[in-house]
């Protein structure tokens, strides 16, 4: 797991720890200074409330106020422990935070440049030398259902053609159909694509005739076969699909890529 991937999974961590301290907060309510005191007597619990300045008084343990003071003191002591592992975060991030390790190349003159092979690369250079990475496409032959994209590539259909225009959009880099070799067998994923903030690598594929039972089983068994290679689907297979009746549209992948790209 690289740097980039552990920020990742920090910030949504963080995220979520953020959420969970304001749902805590939005539980405690004004208690009056009272305080809870839970004292062992035998093979029982006694329970005594006090206020600010007044002597603990004994109560039932079916008193409403007992469970809601203790219900808040460990909310609050929840809290607290949720802070400290944001502050821990964000302190981490910091230290582990790739962009000097970036800058270190990316600061220097042009004229230094041309003489340094850069160690850690930008945004903007993982992502050329990504796309510069040739590759033998499957060829498209001239059939009704190719479509040509925003930027002038020939895929196979409507639907791809949303696909491809929406990461054109997002500036999401893509290749169409890039082999894959798993074992003797070479598959051509719809689109192998990156995050270029993370450096992960997907494959996404558009199930477009899921009404066809042959279709699905030959998608079932490619799907199948990726697993056993160590490629699971939503870690690193994208998957979208459509029917007839129900097609695909552009929100659900702006969805897809906002999750998984951006």
């Amino acid at each position: 797991m690289t740097e980039y991937e552990y920020e990742e999974i920090l910030q949504k961590l963080r995220k979520e720890y953020c959420e969970k301290i304001e749902m805590l907060e939005k539980s405690i309510q004004d208690d009056n200074g009272e305080k809870l005191q839970v004292c062992r007597h035998r093979d029982t619990y006694q329970y005594l409330i006090s206020t600010d300045g007044e002597k603990p008084k004994y109560v039932k343990s079916s008193d409403p106020r007992v469970a809601q003071l203790a219900q808040e003191k460990y909310n609050r002591h929840v809290i607290g422990l949720l802070q400290n592992k944001i502050n821990a975060i964000d302190m981490f991030n910091k230290v582990i935070n790739p962009i000097d390790l970036e800058e270190s190349y990316t600061s220097l003159s042009a004229g230094r440049q041309q003489f340094i092979t850069p160690v850690f690369l930008s945004e903007d250079m993982y992502s050329e030398q990504w796309q510069c990475q040739e590759y033998e496409k499957k060829p498209i032959y001239d059939e009704p259902s190719v479509q040509t994209t925003q930027n002038g590539e020939k895929v196979r259909s409507k639907s791809e053609v949303f696909i491809a225009n929406q990461l054109l959009h997002f500036g999401i880099p893509y290749k169409y159909e890039k082999p894959l070799k798993i074992g003797s067998v070479t598959y051509h994923p719809d689109f192998t694509v990156i995050n270029t903030r993370t450096r992960r690598q997907y494959y996404w594929e558009h199930l477009g005739m899921t009404d066809d039972p042959a279709y699905c089983d030959d998608a079932i068994k490619r799907l199948r076969t990726f697993a056993s290679a160590g490629l699971l689907l939503g870690r690193d297979v994208i998957i979208t699909a459509e029917t007839q009746r129900v097609p695909l549209n552009t929100r659900v992948i702006d969805r897809v890529i906002t999750e998984y790209l951006l």
